[in-house]
C-alpha cells in the first residue's frame, strides 16, 4: 500500500516537470564546453649531431636502471639506496598517493550518495508553552520519537561540472607521476655526476702523486749534477717551486672530495659524518647513450610529460569553470519510519518518505563566472607556453650535449695521440741510456711529460663520462641497452 503510494509520488513529480526538465538537459548537453585541445611544439626530424631513427611510441616502456651501462658496482648500489631512500624522492611518492586518492574522490561524485540517518529522541515539553487552541490550558507530555531512516543524493552532470573536475584530477595524478619520475631523474643524474667527479678527482690526485714522487727524484738528481759542475742553483730553484706547486695542487685537490662525498651521502640519505667512499677509478669503457630523434623526448622527458598534462589539467578547469554558467541538477529521495515505539515502527502507518528534485541556476553572480572562465583561460595559455618552452629547453640540453660529447671525443683522441708520442719518446730515451748515451736525469723529465699529458687524459675522459651522464639526464633517461654503445 505505502509503495504504490511512493510510485504514485514519484510517477506524479516526473510528469510535472518532465518536458521543462528534458529541455533544459539537452539545452545543456549541447551548450557544454568543448576539450580544449594541447598546443603541440613542432620539433625538427634528427638531431644536426645525429644519429637518428623514425619515432615510435615509447610510453608503455620502463627506463630501466641506466646507470648500469657504467658497469661500476659502487655506483649501482648507491643507485639503488637513492632510489629507495631519498627522502625528497619519498615526498613525491606520497604526492603520487595523494594525486591518486584526490582522482579517486572525484570519480565518486558520479556515484549517488546513500546515507543513514537514524535518530532516536525522548523529549518533555513544557506546560507553560503558548496554547494551540483558546481556552485549552496546554499540558505537559513526555514521549519518544523513533526515526531509523536513509537518504539517497545525486547530482546530475548536466553541466560537465563533474566530468571536468574529473579530468583535471585525472591530469594532476598524471603530472604528480611524472614530477616523480622526474625528480628520480634528477636524483639519480645529480648522485651519478658527484660519483664521477669523485673518481675524475681520484685519478687526478693519483697522478699528482706520481708527479710528486719524480719531482723529488729530479731535485735530488738536479743536486747531485750540481756537485758534479753539471748544473747550478738556477736549475735546482724552478725544480723545487714546481715540487711545492705539486704539494699545494695535491692538498686542494683532496679537500675537494670532502664536498662531493658529502652531496653523495645527502642523495643516499646517509649520515655524512659517517659516510666514505675509499678512491677509485673511472670507467675502462665509457658509454655512448643512443640520442634517438627529437621527437623521442615528446615520448621520454618526464618534465615534458609533466608540462603536457598541466596543459590538460588547465584545460579542464576551463570547462569547470564554464560550468557555473549552467544550471545544476541534483535528485534526492529519502525512505524511513517514525513511531513513538519500537514494536510498531515495522507497521505500514510508520513509514515516511519524500522525493524530491533541485534545480538551481546562477542569475546574477557581477561578474565572477566570467571572471573565473577568463581566468582559467589565462592560465591555460600560460602552460601551453610552458609547455613549449619546455620542449625547446629539452631540445636545447640535448643539442648542446651532443655536440660537447663530439668535442670531447675528437680532443681525447687528440690527446690519445699525444700519450703515445710521449710514451714513445720516453722509450727512445730509456733506449739510449741502455746504449750509454743518456741519463736518469733524462728519463725522469720524459716520465714527466708523460704523466702531464696522461693526466690531462684522465682529466678528458673524467669529462667525457659526466658528458655520457648528461646526455642520459637530457634525453629523460635511456631503457633500451641495445641501442647503447660503448667507447674507449
Amino acid at each position: 500500500m505505502q509503495i504504490n503510494q511512493i510510485r504514485s509520488a514519484a510517477k506524479g513529480l516526473v510528469k510535472s516537470g518532465a518536458i521543462s526538465l528534458f529541455l533544459m538537459i539537452s539545452a545543456c548537453s549541447t551548450t557544454t564546453t568543448p576539450p580544449v585541445q594541447t598546443s603541440l611544439t613542432t620539433v625538427p626530424g634528427e638531431w644536426s649531431e645525429g644519429p637518428w631513427r623514425e619515432a615510435r611510441p615509447a610510453d608503455n616502456l620502463t627506463r630501466g636502471n641506466w646507470w648500469e651501462m657504467f658497469n661500476d658496482p659502487i655506483l649501482n648500489d648507491l643507485e639503488s639506496k637513492a632510489s629507495l631512500q631519498n627522502l625528497n624522492l619519498q615526498a613525491a611518492i606520497a604526492r603520487v598517493q595523494q594525486a591518486k586518492a584526490l582522482a579517486a574522490n572525484a570519480d565518486s561524485a558520479f556515484s549517488p550518495q546513500v546515507t543513514a540517518n537514524p535518530s532516536a529522541v525522548r523529549s518533555r515539553n513544557s506546560s507553560n508553552r503558548p496554547a494551540l487552541t483558546p481556552g485549552v490550558a496546554p499540558i505537559s507530555t513526555t514521549q519518544n520519537d523513533f526515526v531509523p531512516s536513509a537518504s539517497v543524493r545525486w547530482e546530475a552532470d548536466l553541466s560537465g561540472r563533474l566530468s571536468h573536475t574529473l579530468e583535471a584530477a585525472q591530469a594532476a595524478k598524471g603530472q604528480s607521476e611524472a614530477d616523480q619520475e622526474n625528480l628520480k631523474l634528477l636524483i639519480t643524474a645529480n648522485l651519478a655526476n658527484n660519483y664521477f667527479s669523485l673518481r675524475t678527482l681520484d685519478a687526478d690526485i693519483a697522478w699528482q702523486m706520481r708527479m710528486l714522487q719524480l719531482e723529488k727524484e729530479v731535485i735530488v738528481l738536479l743536486r747531485r749534477r750540481i756537485l758534479l759542475g753539471q748544473a747550478s742553483a738556477y736549475d735546482l730553484n724552478p725544480a723545487q717551486a714546481a715540487l711545492e706547486v705539486t704539494q699545494v695542487q695535491i692538498a686542494t685537490l683532496r679537500g675537494q672530495r670532502d664536498p662531493l662525498i658529502t652531496a653523495i651521502a645527502v642523495l643516499v640519505n646517509a649520515n655524512p659524518q659517517n659516510f666514505e667512499l675509499p678512491a677509485g677509478i673511472l670507467p675502462a669503457l665509457i658509454p655512448s647513450p643512443y640520442a634517438g630523434v627529437p621527437s623521442d623526448l615528446l615520448e621520454r622527458r618526464p618534465d615534458i610529460a609533466s608540462a603536457e598534462r598541466a596543459v590538460a589539467q588547465a584545460s579542464a578547469q576551463i570547462g569547470v569553470a564554464n560550468s557555473a554558467r549552467y544550471p545544476s541538477l541534483t535528485l534526492g529521495a529519502n525512505l524511513g519510519a517514525e513511531s513513538s515505539q519500537v514494536n510498531t515502527l515495522l507497521q505500514a502507518p510508520s513509514l515516511i518518505w519524500s522525493l524530491g528534485i533541485n534545480l538551481a541556476q546562477i542569475i546574477y553572480d557581477g561578474g565572477r563566472t566570467e571572471s573565473s572562465i577568463a581566468a582559467a583561460k589565462a592560465a591555460h595559455e600560460a602552460s601551453v607556453a610552458n609547455y613549449r618552452a619546455t620542449v625547446l629547453a629539452a631540445m636545447g640540453e640535448v643539442e648542446t650535449t651532443l655536440r660537447a660529447t663530439r668535442s670531447l671525443g675528437e680532443t681525447l683522441k687528440q690527446q690519445d695521440s699525444l700519450v703515445k708520442t710521449e710514451l714513445e719518446q720516453t722509450e727512445l730515451i730509456r733506449k739510449k741510456q741502455n746504449d750509454g748515451f743518456g741519463t736518469r736525469y733524462d728519463i725522469v723529465i720524459a716520465e714527466q711529460s708523460l704523466i702531464q699529458a696522461e693526466r690531462t687524459r684522465s682529466q678528458l675522459r673524467g669529462q667525457r663520462v659526466l658528458a655520457a651522464v648528461y646526455l642520459v639526464k637530457a634525453l629523460g633517461g635511456s631503457w633500451d641497452a641495445s641501442q647503447t654503445t660503448r667507447k674507449e
